[in-house]
């Protein structure tokens, strides 16, 4: 049996409130895991000992897209409708949500149905939950992931940094993080000191994909010490992509979105500010003034429309496309005035062209006629002598 093996097991974690039994015998889970580590790791991995316990938000910020919350469809992931790998939610109710205090930034998701490998159990299901963390201008690259694994023994939460785009590579949440991770905490159960950085609210309010039963939310936490080694303070914005997965380093199975896109660029959250006293979105990303909804990002591309040369990225530049053409030929007014100019200046060129080549034709004729009047003799009259020359 190994020396790390877990003690402590929950039995049900709500609104921070919990109730544990005490077992000594491995489940047939950890037995597994323990003789067949998941791919990508050796062995049984200790968590971290956190100096903080989370102090879980009463309140939370949906995460958002143009200003609007973000909904997901349902059965739209590996396992289908009523998995605990699919993400849910609709108009009225959001699927993912953030949230932070001095200590942690928070992150919460809603599910189809609940994690655990049985009610109350205090175990996940073998697969991951998580969001990823996008801080710089590239749309097309993540640079952080905060994840709960339910593949390793014993279960946590990982904080990975992603530096190096592997397999599928730029725009796609499926590229891997880096290892080893930056940090890692206790999931649900913490057999050291009880700090755990994950939790299950078994009943989210809502039945979403699951007709007469339950959807639930699971919360992750990591320690803002831990994001400011990392580089992300206060004073950091940055968006989200939250989903679901086979590992803890990626998201591959159900990627939050409206719609069957999966591209970075495209379903990754508004930009925002966590600092110590909450989460805001931020509405004016480029501090212009203008809040980004009214500048607009038409074709998802990470430049605001009023900066990209062709915002419906159709091939033909915004300058033509919004250019006015009175004579609806089909091109600017700009060009086409620049064409009868240099139509106008070339007619009026060939006039004087033209105008020039007969006054010299008609100066020519002259002299030559002058010439030929002044050089001609008339003939001598009849029977008068000729003048001597």
């Amino acid at each position: 049996m190994k020396t790390n093996k877990k003690m402590l097991r929950a039995v049900h974690v709500l609104g921070g409130l919990g109730l544990f039994a005490l077992g000594c015998t491995p489940s047939a889970k950890e037995r597994s895991l323990e003789a067949n580590p998941p791919a990508g790791h050796v062995g049984a991995v200790d968590q971290a000992v956190s100096n903080l316990t989370p102090n879980w938000p009463m309140n939370w910020v949906a995460t958002q897209r143009k200003g609007v919350g973000i909904a997901d469809p349902i059965g739209d992931t590996q396992g289908g409708a009523r998995s605990s790998r699919d993400l849910v939610g609709d108009a009225t109710h959001a699927t993912a949500f953030v949230q932070s205090d001095a200590n942690n930034l928070f992150f919460r998701i809603r599910l189809a149905t609940d994690p655990q490998t049985s009610p109350g159990s205090g175990e996940l299901t073998p697969y991951g939950w998580g969001c990823e963390v996008l801080t710089d201008d590239n749309p097309q690259t993540y640079e952080f992931i905060v994840a709960a694994d339910g593949i390793v023994s014993p279960e946590r939460v990982s904080f990975f940094k992603n530096t190096v785009q592997t397999g599928k590579g730029l725009d796609d949440p499926a590229d891997k993080a880096d290892e080893p991770a930056l940090a890692n905490y206790a999931a649900l159960t913490d057999t050291v000191d009880g700090k755990a950085h994950a939790r299950i609210i078994a009943d989210a309010g809502t039945s979403i994909g699951n007709p007469g039963g339950k959807n639930a939310y699971i919360d992750m936490a990591v320690d803002r010490a831990d994001l400011i080694a990392a580089g992300i303070t206060a004073t950091t914005k940055f968006a989200v992509v939250c989903g679901s997965s086979s590992s803890a380093q990626s998201l591959s199975a159900d990627i939050l979105s409206i719609d069957a896109n999966r591209l970075l660029s495209v379903v990754q959250s508004d930009k925002m500010l966590c600092t110590n006293t909450g989460c805001v979105f931020d509405l004016d990303t480029d501090a212009v003034g203008i809040p980004d909804e009214v500048e607009g990002d038409t074709d998802n591309d990470g430049v605001k429309d009023k900066l990209d040369l062709d915002s419906d990225n159709d091939g033909i530049p915004d300058a033509i496309e919004t250019a006015i053409d009175t004579d609806k030929d089909g091109k600017p007014d700009s060009a086409t005035s620049t064409r009868m100019a240099m139509a106008s200046r070339m007619a009026s060129r060939a006039t004087r062209t033209r105008t020039g080549t007969r006054s010299r034709t008609s100066a020519i004729s002259t002299r030559t006629a002058t010439r030929s009047r002044t050089t001609t003799r008339p003939d001598p009259i009849p029977g008068t002598p000729s003048t001597p020359t």
